[in-house]
């Protein structure tokens, strides 16, 4: 197995990282409904990360600050990563970019997604901070699980937008993954499901609720220790 130590992007002490991870084909799902589910969703989160005093700090937990922005931390893959991102930037807030190989041999997963392609170069000229990992394009799984990892290790709540039909496959550094090591690690996960669509909120306790719930993440933290 191919290993790889995971740089550290520059956590600005006044954000709320929000790390995505999702399915790259969303074609049969409802994407007009998605969009609006995850514009209700930022909204809410931008309500709730103002009223944020103490901020947790994911590089020095005994740090804090208020919470003064949104940041989105995205690879950008086709499907649920490029949509997250064009919803959020369009609401004005901000997205950093983590890339599992340069920008060049990263863009070969696009050659026979023109629009994906498209899409992914005007999200990453918007992009107010990229960070490149090393990965090898002959171990894609590792390079993959890697991003991944680095996305949970730079945000404060995981959003995932994740099909849980029992049809659905899922693999090796795919979505449902990424979702089950953030709940390992306690992480907050805002679960989205692309089929209807809902909202399942997972707090650090494991307590679960719809999108009203999101409130309780935010109180759990303010919450004196």
């Amino acid at each position: 197995m191919c290993q790889q130590e995971v740089p550290r992007l520059d956590i600005d002490r006044q954000s709320l990282n929000i790390g995505i991870t999702g399915h790259r084909d969303l074609g049969a799902y409802h994407k007009r409904a998605l969009t609006q589910t995850l514009r209700d969703i930022f909204q809410q989160l931008v309500v709730n990360t103002h009223a944020l005093n103490p901020l947790p700090c994911q590089a020095n937990p005994t740090a804090a600050g208020t919470a003064e922005k949104l940041v989105i931390i995205s690879p950008l893959a086709a499907g649920a990563d490029q949509l997250v991102a064009r919803v959020a930037t369009r609401l004005g807030n901000e997205l950093w970019v983590l890339l599992p190989f340069d920008v060049d041999e990263y863009r070969v997963d696009f050659i026979d997604q023109p629009e994906a392609m498209r899409e992914f170069d005007e999200l990453f000229a918007l992009s107010q901070n990229v960070i490149r990992l090393n990965g090898d394009r002959a171990f894609p799984g590792d390079a993959y699980l890697a991003t991944g990892l680095a996305v949970l290790k730079h945000a404060h709540i995981l959003l995932a937008i994740l099909d849980e039909s029992p049809g659905r496959r899922h693999g090796r550094a795919g979505t449902k993954h990424i979702v089950a090591l953030a709940l390992e690690a306690q992480m907050p996960v805002i679960v989205v499901s692309p089929r209807q669509p809902y909202v399942r909120i997972i707090d650090s306790t494991g307590g679960q609720g719809d999108l009203d719930a999101l409130g309780n993440i935010f109180e759990q933290w303010n919450r004196p220790s």
